[in-house]
């Protein structure tokens, strides 16, 4: 049984009810190479400096990432845009800084387009106090306050809003507010910044985060402020488990090892690890399909023929009869009659829908590599 390797065992009172609204999640448990880091929605921030990974300095046995006046960014990413005052969001940060002199810390930032007002989050120190900075996407008004930090300590730091009211709480205390003026631009970096204030040569050498960051959660469609926040000795929650019922499954190719293709030899689709397939009576489905590689191939008990399309993003799956419920998909790499075993899902997210439009994410897994023909992997969540 093959399960995502960054994902922790917690007890299902640690789950998280909103994961569907999760656009970013990342957890520095894991790293590849060194030089990028994908996080449990599939996301991939690259490393623009020296981050090192310590197993060490981390809580319950998890790692630590280590920004020394580096950062991580990424390109666009599909749901994190759109943190504005008139809509719901939360953004949820676990640091560890410790003040050297008056400087700032980055925490989270991303630009809708370069040069527009752009979404911050960020500490910094002034004399003896030390203050808290958001400032939501597109307006010219931030907020701040004053908190007590703690030097060398991990502290969970959170921003959220209603679609009113944009609140901001350390290690689960609401913190006073006071609005400033406020115009920030990423004048080189539209996309979502880590562990910086902001992605231009000027900031870079006072506002990126010195320290150590363990995790980041960008949240939308929901204020994360109805219930207290997630103390700084805890773990984030994790993803909830998805164990209803739904009319449509599918597999989503986020990226494959060929990258120009998508295949699929056969898919089976289990209540439970090792339960019998549920393919049956249904019928498939598929975002597009290659010349005699129709999407009914994935589903046909036989390996000899498979599935195949060009470019991902795209996905196979399955419309069943009645609503079943999924969780374990077994897959089975080609055999080179379409494409070749490298087309096989690199990552990709597992995905349910009640009516073939509206789709939510189930489970992602990341780092699925050296398919071989015929191989079968077994998915489980």
């Amino acid at each position: 049984m093959l399960l995502n390797p960054y994902r922790f065992s917690l007890p299902a009172a640690a789950f998280d009810p909103h994961w569907e609204k999760v656009g970013l999640y990342m957890r520095f448990n894991g790293s590849n190479g060194l030089t990028a880091f994908a996080d449990e929605k599939c996301n991939l921030l690259s490393n623009r400096g020296g981050v090192i990974i310590s197993t060490a300095d981390g809580f319950g046995g998890a790692c630590g990432s280590f920004l020394s006046g580096t950062y991580l960014y990424s390109g666009v990413i599909p749901g994190i845009s759109g943190l504005t005052p008139s809509t719901a969001w939360s953004v949820e940060v676990r640091a560890k800084v410790t003040w050297a002199g008056d400087r700032a810390a980055g925490l989270f930032a991303y630009s809708p387009t370069a040069g527009a007002d752009d979404f911050r989050f960020f500490i910094q120190r002034g004399g003896s106090q030390s203050y808290i900075y958001v400032a939501a996407e597109g307006v010219t008004t931030g907020w701040y306050g004053q908190y007590t930090h703690i030097n060398g300590q991990f502290m969970s730091f959170q921003a959220s809003c209603d679609g009113t009211t944009i609140r901001v709480f350390v290690d689960g205390s609401p913190i006073v507010l006071t609005s400033f003026d406020y115009s920030g631009r990423l004048a080189y970096q539209a996309g979502p910044v880590v562990g910086a204030v902001g992605n231009t040569y000027s900031e870079l050498q006072t506002s990126s985060l010195v320290g150590q960051m363990d995790e980041l959660r960008v949240t939308k469609g929901v204020a994360r402020n109805t219930s207290p926040y997630t103390p700084a000795t805890d773990q984030f929650p994790k993803s909830v488990p998805v164990v209803a019922p739904h009319t449509y499954w599918r597999i989503r190719y986020l990226s494959t090892e060929i990258n120009s293709y998508c295949s699929a030899g056969e898919i089976e689709m289990a209540a439970t690890v090792g339960g019998a397939d549920q393919c049956v009576g249904g019928a498939a489905i598929a975002s597009t399909s290659g010349p005699g590689g129709d999407k009914s191939l994935a589903f046909n008990n036989s390996t000899s023929s498979a599935w195949y399309t060009f470019n991902p993003p795209d996905y196979i799956g399955y419309q069943f009869p009645a609503p079943v419920t999924v969780a374990s998909l077994r897959f089975t790499a080609e055999t080179g009659t379409a494409v070749s075993p490298t087309a096989s899902p690199k990552d990709f997210n597992i995905e349910y829908s009640d009516n073939g439009t509206d789709w939510a994410i189930a489970a992602s897994f990341i780092g699925q590599t050296g398919w071989t023909a015929g191989e079968t992997r077994t998915f489980s969540w």
